[in-house]
């Protein structure tokens, strides 16, 4: 379906618009409760601004691409089938971010609250890479807080070896300000020591260098404290046993073409993951549905 057969389809729902992308439509979402800009492609959510808050949830950076088969920096990326580099060479996070998915299913009920389902078509310019069939959907609902959960079946008649994440870059005051509270009690292997396993750090998380970790497990509730906005975001997940936490830092920040080289202070992401020793073996015909909730509460 094109632009004008999601305005013809659709026409009926008023908290609902669509602009066109560089080759892909993007969906505005406006209620009483929040603002959201979802982009097809990808099936990513790009914005989400409750409208008790002053601030966006989510960073997006100024340098992102916008070209299909290319993933956006910001948001909510989608990586799927795979999380990380793939064993035989076939990229970082798989192929689900870097193509146009489809409107499944879009409601808004009788509080206002608006859903939308998008489904990823099988690509055939991945088969190279992707030899099993899955279906993927994505379900994203927003309200006075902002759900996702990620299913995938499995319809092929082979087991299926599944890692994942939603990559989600959450937009800061300043990253010397802000802290991490939940994952004190997880060890964690960290990238930057060559996937090293750590102890766990017995205290909140703050960045004041390069960190890219897989905490090996995940906690009930996991806070972001920012004190300068006066914010904190909660994040419960489920189905998840694994929790990604990466900020690039000055030097990675500079080698990004589509990250600017200050933006390092802008951003952390706290991935809901099923990685590394998290990640999940499918039976055919079976399916799992990784989930996350967003809660915007004031310090």
């Amino acid at each position: 379906m094109n632009i004008e057969d999601y305005r013809a389809k659709f026409a009926t729902l008023e908290s609902v618009s669509f602009t066109e992308g560089p080759g892909f439509p993007l969906v505005h979402i406006r209620t009483r409760f929040c603002e959201v800009l979802i982009s097809l492609l990808g099936g990513q959510v790009l914005s989400y601004q409750p409208t008790s808050q002053a601030h966006d949830l989510l960073f997006r950076s100024r340098q992102a691409h916008f070209e299909i088969g290319k993933g956006i920096k910001g948001g909510i990326p989608v990586c799927w089938p795979w999380f990380g580099e793939h064993p035989e060479g076939h990229g970082m996070h798989g192929f689900a971010r870097s193509c146009v998915w489809q409107i499944n299913r879009l409601i808004e009920d009788d509080c206002g609250v608006v859903e939308i389902e998008l489904g990823l078509p099988q690509p055939d310019a991945v088969n190279d890479q992707w030899v099993q069939t899955a279906d993927l959907a994505l379900s994203i609902r927003c309200g006075k807080w902002l759900s996702l959960g990620l299913r995938t079946l499995n319809t092929s008649d082979q087991p299926l070896v599944l890692s994942q994440a939603l990559h989600t870059y959450f937009a800061i005051s300043d990253i010397s300000s802000v802290h991490i509270e939940g994952l004190e009690s997880q060890s964690y292997l960290d990238k930057v020591q060559h996937f090293k396993r750590c102890d766990p750090s017995r205290q909140p998380i703050a960045v004041q260098q390069e960190v890219d970790r897989i905490y090996e497990g995940t906690a009930p509730l996991i806070k972001l404290v920012d004190p300068q906005w006066q914010r904190q975001i909660e994040i419960t997940a489920q189905n998840s046993a694994s929790t990604v936490v990466w900020n690039p830092w000055i030097e990675k920040a500079r080698l990004m073409a589509d990250f600017a080289d200050d933006e390092y202070h802008s951003m952390i992401c706290i991935e809901t993951a099923n990685a590394a020793s998290d990640a999940r073996l499918l039976a055919p015909g079976t399916e799992h549905q990784l989930a996350v909730t967003y809660r915007v509460t004031a310090l």
